[in-house]
Formats: C-alpha cells, sequence, structure tokens
C-alpha cells in the first residue's frame, strides 16, 4: 500500500479523488460525450467502446496506486467528474512523475486543468513522494504548453515523433518543474 492521498482540494470548488472502479459510468459517459475533441490531441480514446473498458481502467487505476506505480484521479466538482489529472508514472528512486491530464469540454477555459495540476504537484511535493514533476506534450499541443509554463514548469527539452495521436507520430515538448 502507497501514502498516496486518497483526495484533496484543488480549489474551494474542485477536488481530486482517486479513481475507483465505481467511478467507470460516470468517466464513460464524460469520455464519450467528448469522445472527438479528446481524439485530437491523444491517442487512448479511440480504444474507448464500451463501459467496460473504463471500468477496465479505472481497475488498473486501483492496482497501480496500490502499488505505487502511478495515481489517477477524477477531478471533480458537486458530483461531477470534469476529467483526469494523473501522475502517469511515478519513479520513486529519483523521485520524479510524469503528469497527464484531460478535462471534458464543458470544464476547459475556466482553470480547472491548472488548478488541477498545481494540486498535485503540490500534494505529492508535500509528501516527499514527487520532487521532479514532468509534462510531456506535442508541440502543437497550445494550452499544455501553455498550463505547463504558467505553473512555473521550465521547458527542458524536445523529442523528435515521440508522441502518437491517432495514426501521426508528433514531436513532444518535455517541461519539468522541481519541488523546492
Amino acid at each position: 500500500m502507497t501514502d498516496f492521498p486518497d483526495a484533496f482540494d484543488a480549489s474551494e470548488a474542485l477536488w481530486l479523488r482517486r479513481l475507483v472502479v465505481h467511478d467507470a459510468p460516470l468517466l464513460h459517459q464524460l469520455i464519450v460525450t467528448n469522445k472527438d475533441g479528446l481524439l485530437s490531441t491523444l491517442h487512448w480514446p479511440r480504444f474507448i467502446h464500451a463501459q467496460a473498458d473504463t471500468a477496465a481502467f479505472c481497475a488498473a487505476c486501483e492496482t497501480a496506486f496500490g502499488n505505487g506505480k502511478n495515481a489517477v484521479y477524477g477531478v471533480w466538482r458537486g458530483g461531477e467528474i470534469l476529467g483526469v489529472v494523473s501522475f502517469n508514472a511515478i519513479d520513486h528512486d529519483r523521485k520524479e512523475g510524469e503528469i497527464g491530464y484531460w478535462l471534458g469540454s464543458a470544464a476547459r477555459g475556466q482553470g480547472v486543468a491548472t488548478l488541477a495540476v498545481a494540486a498535485l504537484v503540490r500534494a505529492f511535493a508535500g509528501a516527499g513522494v514527487v520532487r521532479r514533476s514532468i509534462i510531456k506534450c506535442a508541440t502543437g499541443n497550445e494550452r499544455s504548453r501553455k498550463l505547463a509554463e504558467r505553473l512555473g514548469f521550465e521547458r527542458v527539452g524536445q523529442l523528435s515523433k515521440a508522441e502518437k495521436i491517432g495514426d501521426v507520430l508528433h514531436d513532444q515538448y518535455v517541461y519539468a518543474l522541481q519541488a523546492p
């Protein structure tokens, strides 16, 4: 078992709670409703066809959370899930975590992703789990680039043809933020 937090606040109105299997119906509905938009920046939505696919993802998240390999949280406001923020991979030896995030279209442009990512970084740095947070995003993903820069991440590199979205390999920017 890990010492990762199960839930924590991102703001007065937003909180993050680790994904569990019983979240699958709401999460699946969010994915289905936003699938076309998600496909423009993410590869995985094409593999979500039925609620069982989402439930399997949530079950895998629970297992990985329990063994400390990653930490995947739903972003919640009221009883509504707005999206997901996560450390997709955590290297405990280097105390480094790679961040991923996405929101449904109704929550975009309101600062939700910025608040969620900031809260994730704060919680894991404060617990001493992650000292260096990494965001990788396609060079054409302006929203993700701006989010990283807004939060003080420094662009530390560029990878050629490193992110597959659909059938195309995109270059990626790599951003890093070192906890004090």
